[in-house]
């Protein structure tokens, strides 16, 4: 009988196939937003997914 050792698995979910951390992410947002007098709703993030840290300062900043 050959004995390969213990294995061990690390699954990384980066796009949100195995968990939707979407919810926790906007909640994030709202709170640290609201801190600063400012809002954001859920089509708004959408829209910056994936953006620089720039534009997302840009969309704020041009925010009415």
């Amino acid at each position: 009988m050959k004995v390969f050792g213990k294995k061990s698995l690390l699954i990384f979910d980066l796009d949100g196939l195995l968990c939707n951390t979407e919810d926790v992410y906007l909640e994030g947002w709202k709170q640290g937003l609201d801190q600063i007098g400012l809002s954001i709703d859920r089509c708004q993030l959408s829209t910056l997914s994936g953006q620089s840290p720039r534009a997302i300062d840009a969309f704020f900043i041009n925010k009415d």
